[in-house]
């Protein structure tokens, strides 16, 4: 049997650009309550030597109603980042201890915390992948359960179902990545699936 290296706790913590201008450090949740009929997303990713940060954020319910607010290249604001937190922007917030994520927007609001269903897997070590070209350093992708409160538009719903989450860090070089698709399928506590497929402008795939 193959021995996988796991990552404590303190690596889903903010980690040193060493003053690498291409550093880029990201978290992305995902999840749906499929009983209530609602479910969100939100991929957050800071240059700490480029002080700005970029973000995705969304909700949807059943019947249609959509939220989003998307940005990129915003200027850090002054508590942008610590070592246990992200917070693009002055109402977003990501707490990395807690893996908890706090949004404030007019139409939508969401409290939710994340709790792992397993350890933390080196991501890149268990499938024996090499970064491709211009993206190098460490990935771990988790299944968990989300539990907490969102409001969209006038909706409240209480929280409590499965969901993924994906946390990187390391060098970046967009100009080299052509396409990407990513599906994640959380079943339970014992069958997760997390599928991409990717092509670089160095022919590249996977």
């Amino acid at each position: 049997m193959r021995a996988i290296g796991l990552l404590e706790q303190d690596r889903d913590r903010t980690h040193d650009a060493h003053g690498d201008p291409s550093f880029q450090e990201s978290s992305l949740i995902v999840w749906h309550d499929i009983k209530q009929g609602v479910g969100g997303v939100w991929r957050t990713s800071q240059e700490p030597v480029n002080q700005v940060s970029h973000s995705c954020f969304g909700l949807f319910n059943k019947p249609g109603l959509r939220f989003r607010d998307n940005f990129t290249e915003h200027p850090f604001p002054a508590d942008a980042r610590g070592p246990h937190h992200m917070a693009p922007k002055e109402n977003l917030r990501l707490d990395l201890d807690r893996m908890a994520i706090s949004a404030q927007f007019p139409d939508a609001e969401a409290d939710l915390t994340f709790t792992d269903l397993h350890p933390r897997w080196d991501y890149l070590q268990l499938l024996k992948l090499v970064g491709p070209d211009g993206h190098q350093g460490a990935h771990l992708e988790m299944a968990g359960r989300i539990t907490g409160t969102v409001r969209l538009g006038d909706q409240r719903y209480d929280i409590d179902c499965f969901g993924h989450r994906d946390r990187s860090w390391g060098s970046r070089d967009w100009t080299t990545l052509r396409a990407v698709r990513w599906w994640s399928i959380v079943f339970g506590p014992d069958l997760a699936i997390q599928m991409t497929a990717h092509g670089h402008a160095n022919g590249q795939h996977g």
